[in-house]
């Protein structure tokens, strides 16, 4: 029998659906500005990341553009920023965002109805529309709202952010052909550099320009060593008190991943032993890790998975020559930034003993955009980088001299290919007092006339970089 509703019960329940409605409203003009005023400057920062170039291009292409990353690398930024371009071009009451951080916002419905209602006025099927829904991850199937617009052909254009790969991975199972994603990670050393000069270079590992990493030379000493020490989140850049932006990076990154993201999504009922490998993985082999905390190797690759789901970490593979072997071998894993190392463990300044590993780190997070391996057969080499049909091998040192041993692993890298057709003389890099300064292991006084290798390595500035590279035939 159904329950008879008492006119009080009626009055509440009426109030209850106006107090929701209102804080809808409220959120969304609090969350769109532009609606009755300029947008401010605020919310729009000067500074254009790379991957805000290949973003807007997107948006003459019909798909779902999807950004993922890491918290406070930028992503809300990069939505604001498109935001502010449009506005130049449509009526901004065609433009929509949505944090769906916030829990009001959480019915996708209800803030589409008061859209499409109160400031649209009209149908998303009749009127050429772009929304902007930010951490994403907080919509609970939210692909198939996305989907359900997509699919009927709608003027609508959607750009998407998140910070959970494992939820936006879900969810992009289901909209498989429909979108074009990019990955924001913190600032690169390179971007960082930009940043700071207020000027663009763009150079890359395999389209060298001499002439330019010596123009940056001067600069790029400097600069280096506060993006070793502060790393490429852009909300810290400006604050000079290193308590304080450590803090900000415990709280805001560390912690929420840690301690909210991570733990809410998988059920970890002891957080504390996450924490404690994290705490260790500073570029060591896994089954390190699993004898120094005491975890299973089951449990390490558990949570290692998790911190990577959470774009934290990255894991490197060693080199073999099966794919088979590659995939079974034990990876190497490196913290996405400096920033977080150092504000985990306190660090208020970097010594060259520790700042090994802080390279090291800075380097394997550059070269995601290649395929890499590292290496080990009784000797070691940290990265072999595969371009084109060449093999890179890369030693990183933080040493003002190499001695003969830091040669080891370059010189006695294997030929791994049948069809060796070239072996170059190994190239030292010696970077701690010049950028420029190329000299052959076999003859460290003598100097070489060969091109340097790469802006972004050069510009990790007081690393030696021992560089050998093998070519072979396809």
């Amino acid at each position: 029998m159904k329950k008879k509703i008492t006119p009080t019960e009626k009055i509440r329940l009426s109030d209850n659906i106006t107090t929701s409605t209102m804080k809808v409203e409220d959120a969304m003009f609090f969350y769109n500005p532009w609606w009755t005023k300029k947008i401010s400057p605020y919310l729009v920062k000067e500074y254009k990341r790379d991957a805000f170039y290949t973003i807007e291009k997107y948006l003459g292409i019909n798909r779902i553009i999807l950004i993922k990353g890491p918290r406070r690398v930028g992503k809300t930024t990069i939505m604001y920023q498109m935001i502010d371009n449009l506005l130049k071009q449509v009526n901004p009451t065609q433009v929509l965002y949505v944090p769906f951080d916030d829990p009001k916002l959480r019915d996708f419905d209800k803030v589409i109805d008061f859209y499409q209602s109160r400031i649209l006025k009209a149908g998303l099927e009749k009127k050429q529309a772009y929304l902007f829904l930010d951490e994403i991850q907080y919509l609970r199937d939210w692909q198939y709202h996305v989907k359900r617009y997509y699919d009927r052909n709608y003027p609508v254009k959607f750009v998407v952010s998140g910070s959970s790969a494992t939820l936006i991975r879900k969810g992009t199972e289901s909209l498989m052909g429909r979108t074009v994603e990019e990955i924001l990670p913190p600032f690169s050393f390179r971007e960082f550099l930009q940043y700071r000069l207020d000027e663009r270079i763009t150079l890359k590992l395999d389209a060298l320009d001499s002439l330019t990493i010596k123009k940056y030379e001067k600069d790029a000493k400097i600069l280096f060593e506060e993006y070793l020490l502060k790393g490429g989140f852009p909300n810290i850049f400006e604050i000079e008190e290193i308590g304080i932006w450590q803090k900000l990076i415990r709280d805001d990154v560390i912690d929420k991943v840690i301690y909210r993201d991570i733990v809410s999504l998988y059920d970890i009922k002891k957080p504390e032993l996450l924490e404690k490998l994290f705490m260790y993985l500073t570029g060591i082999n896994v089954s390190n890790i699993s004898n120094s905390i005491g975890l299973s190797r089951e449990y390490v690759n558990r949570y290692l998975l998790y911190l990577k789901n959470a774009y934290f970490i990255r894991g490197v593979k060693k080199y073999a020559k099966s794919i088979e072997k590659i995939v079974r071998s034990n990876e190497k894993v490196y913290i996405l930034d400096p920033a977080i190392i150092n504000s985990l463990l306190n660090k208020t300044s970097i010594d060259d003993e520790f700042a090994g590993h802080l390279v090291e780190s800075v380097i394997a997070e550059y070269l995601a955009g290649y395929e890499h391996y590292y290496w080990r057969e009784y000797y070691e080499v940290d990265f072999i980088v595969k371009i084109r049909n060449r093999l890179m091998p890369i030693e990183v040192k933080y040493k003002s001299q190499i001695r003969k041993k830091d040669l080891n692993g370059l010189l006695n890298f294997p030929s791994l290919s049948p069809h060796t057709l070239t072996l170059s003389s190994p190239i030292l890099y010696r970077l701690k007092n010049s950028l420029s300064s190329i000299v052959s292991p076999q003859n460290s006084s003598t100097s070489s006339s060969l091109p340097v290798e790469s802006l972004d390595y050069l510009f990790r500035n007081r690393v030696q970089y021992l560089n050998h590279t093998k070519q072979f035939s396809r």
